[in-house]
């Protein structure tokens, strides 16, 4: 193992250690390292907004009385006997769908 190698897993361990002590997630660091950044004004360049919520299309339908929800974005399907019912069921599940493909900060639309 190079010199190089070593020193950079000794300053990835030495952020880990800092970001658990304050409490933070790798990612909600880098969300947080990247809105600071938007927020500069002296950048040659302009990024996007990270900060945004991702609208994410439910598409709902209704077939012999059941009715169906499905989202491609979080691999959402579910049905329901009643659309109360169903918006209720997608956005109980949703955030657990979320959180296993890697979606953050989202919003969901559903559409008929």
């Amino acid at each position: 193992m190079n010199t190089q190698m070593v020193s950079n897993n000794a300053i990835n361990h030495d952020a880990k250690i800092v970001l658990k002590r304050l409490g933070l997630s790798q990612k909600k660091a880098i969300a947080l390292f990247f809105e600071e950044i938007a927020n500069r004004q002296d950048l040659p360049f302009s990024l996007p907004d990270f900060t945004k919520e991702k609208q994410l299309t439910v598409n709902v339908s209704l077939y012999e009385r059941i009715w169906t929800a499905e989202c491609d974005a979080l691999g959402l399907v579910t049905e329901a006997q009643s659309y109360e019912e169903l918006t209720r069921r997608a956005l109980e599940i949703a955030p657990e769908l979320a959180e296993l493909n890697n979606v953050e900060n989202f919003k969901l639309r559903f559409v008929q």
